[in-house]
């Protein structure tokens, strides 16, 4: 990742979730991330947090009126 703020981001509301984030400074840089990669990093970030997410949930990136919401299921046995 650039050492840069993200001036631009775009969120794929087609079929993958995915992400481009456009930094600005000197020459702008685009980044695309796949949508398995947001995912983790949003988990991540809820754990940083302390914002809990069931462990045995399965958790995926879905768009909901174009924006992306974290979805997770609980499995109960």
């Amino acid at each position: 990742m650039p050492d840069a703020k993200v001036e631009h981001q775009d969120i794929s509301t087609e079929s993958d979730c995915s992400l481009l984030l456009t930094f600005g400074g000197g020459a702008p840089e685009q980044v695309h991330l796949d949508a398995e990669t947001v995912l983790s990093t949003l988990v991540e970030l809820c754990r940083l947090r302390s914002i809990p997410l069931p462990r045995a949930a399965s958790k995926r990136l879905q768009t909901q009126d174009s924006a992306d919401a974290v979805r997770k299921r609980q499995i109960l046995w």
